[in-house]
């Protein structure tokens, strides 16, 4: 094997292992201890993969402010990276939030991709510059349909006997040539070991079952799972792992490639300019703006202040109050990042120009905060009265994360030097971190259990859209002196066990969740008395 199949051999081989990985641990698994599972497989097949030779044409590539030749793997950056996506990997298995999971899942793959990328040496600019997001972004979708074709020259690459004489044009320079017969020689060894191991390891296994009862639980548990393991749940695995492989080898060999979607090396200097518009048009547009929302501040002073008297305005619930509050400040600070970014990035503060521009950008924060502040207020009377709800969690946290974003830009305007988009990025990543590790189920169960204390109002319904972090809150309603309270948390508790809770013959070993596992033994501890709450749930389950 010539050193062109070994390469492809070794690039087609990790791409297949990240295919089984994928499609057992997650897609024919669980999103919990198979999801983590999947992530720390993928961040070691990521490590191997970087050792293979590289593209000795992309190898040449003039370097850039963004490819010091004193960085190599792993940088600062790589190793942030990587301990962010192993502890959202690791909140897989820890909590059981499902809108979270969604989001952790969505970050996850962009921040894979974008380690990969920077592994490869693939990006032109510093990740402070907003083409390194774009292409960051962007790659994630395109990475995987661009190489295609590649994978299937590779496949005949490998299949087809090396042509004398002939040295393939994706081969390796020589000093990256792999030692192919050894290592070969020594895989065979390996993997002939492992097969002539496989018939003592059961007999051993038995023999050991039988002198110990906990290893003879934990044998007869893998005995069970490779009983279960039938031909056509194997055939399933395969073919969903061969359909995904070209895709993921697609995006795999476009980093060996170095493709890139926004640049070429001759068509980027580190010495671009951003974006520059001219100071006048500048201040005239914002000044509109201002003005814009300074009307409407004025007509709406009463509805924008309500909240720091805690009185409503005419014909709006508590409801309308807080979330048109919320949505104001969500559309409207929306709107003003965008501006204060541009005014920050498109023009410099030199000159009396220079110094309107700040006094127009200063303005627009100071607008922002106040609506901020006022809905604020608006979401603690809301909450105060009617409880906490998952919606109103995520909506308080996202005005914290909004406030921050508010304080940098404002900081901005006089440190130029702040590296305002790698301080967005990690805040936000931080602020995401920090969002998991809360347990927010747990705090929304245990808020409106202390509000039921204090108050006398509480509504069980709302504890049917939390995870099973709330069991903990539910057992402490159960014991309500209020029996309609009780028998309802009862209910919920009894749902919770016979259905997400069940480990049926349809359960997999991929789907443990710590989470949930601690919450059906405190159920299992306290059935009986569940049971007698509300007994018609209970016959309904039986």
């Amino acid at each position: 094997m010539n050193n062109s199949r070994a390469l492809a051999f070794w690039q087609l081989g990790l791409a297949g292992l990240l295919s089984l990985c994928l499609t057992f641990f997650v897609l024919r698994g669980g999103w919990s201890l198979g999801f983590f599972l999947a992530v720390l497989l993928t961040e070691g097949l990521f490590l191997l993969w970087l050792r293979l030779p590289t593209n000795t044409a992309a190898a040449e590539e003039p370097q850039t402010p963004a490819q010091k030749p004193g960085l190599t793997f792993p940088t600062a950056l790589q190793i942030a990276l990587a301990l962010i996506i192993l502890d959202l990997g690791l909140c897989f298995l820890l909590y059981d939030n499902l809108p979270l999971k969604v989001i952790n899942a969505l970050m996850i793959l962009p921040l894979i991709a974008l380690q990969f990328q920077l592994g490869s040496r693939i990006f032109l600019q510093d990740w402070d510059r907003p083409l390194f997001w774009v292409e960051g972004v962007i790659s994630v979708i395109a990475r995987p349909w661009v190489c295609l074709g590649d994978f299937g020259r590779q496949l005949l690459n490998l299949l087809s006997r090396s042509i004398p004489g002939q040295r393939p044009a994706d081969s390796a320079s020589d000093e990256d040539e792999l030692p192919a017969a050894p290592r070969r020689a020594l895989i065979w060894k390996i993997l002939l070991g492992i097969l002539l191991a496989i018939p003592v390891l059961l007999i051993a296994g038995s023999l050991l079952a039988a002198a110990d009862a906990v290893f003879a639980q934990l044998f007869v548990s893998l005995q069970d799972f490779l009983t279960q393991l039938s031909l056509s749940e194997i055939f399933k695995i395969l073919l969903t792992a061969v359909l995904i492989l070209p895709f993921i080898f697609s995006f795999l060999y476009s980093g060996y490639k170095r493709w890139r979607l926004v640049a070429s090396p001759d068509h980027y200097s580190s010495q671009t300019k951003g974006l520059r518009i001219d100071k006048t048009i500048l201040i005239t547009f914002l000044t509109c703006i201002n003005i814009l929302y300074l009307l409407f501040a004025v007509i709406q002073a009463a509805y924008l202040t309500g909240a720091f008297t805690a009185r409503l305005p005419e014909n709006l619930t508590y409801a309308e109050y807080a979330r048109s509050g919320f949505f104001e400040l969500a559309f409207v600070s929306a709107i003003n990042l965008g501006l204060i970014l541009l005014a920050v990035k498109a023009a410099d503060r030199k000159g009396i120009a220079g110094l309107i521009l700040r006094v127009e950008s200063l303005l627009l924060i100071a607008g922002s905060l106040v609506q901020w502040l006022s809905a604020m207020f608006r979401m603690y009377l809301y909450i105060n009265t009617y409880g906490l709800t998952y919606l109103r969690f995520m909506v308080t946290a996202f005005m914290l994360l909004l406030l921050v974003l508010f304080a940098f830009l404002l900081v901005k305007e006089f440190l130029p030097r702040l590296p305002l988009f790698k301080m967005l990025a990690a805040t936000t990543l931080i602020s995401l971190l920090v969002l998991n590790h809360v347990n927010s189920d747990r705090w929304i169960a245990s808020f409106n259990v202390q509000h039921y204390a204090a108050t006398g109002k509480v509504d069980v319904s709302y504890y049917r859209e939390l995870s099973n972090s709330a069991v903990t809150a539910l057992l402490e309603l159960s014991r309500s002196a209020d029996p309609v309270v009780a028998g309802e948390a009862a209910g919920q508790l009894l749902r919770r066990y016979a259905g997400s809770l069940a480990h049926d013959e349809n359960w997999r070993w991929q789907a443990y969740n710590i989470s949930n596992e601690r919450a059906g033994r405190l159920i299992a501890a306290d059935l009986d008395r569940l049971k007698a709450l509300n007994p018609s749930v209970a016959a309904d389950l039986n």
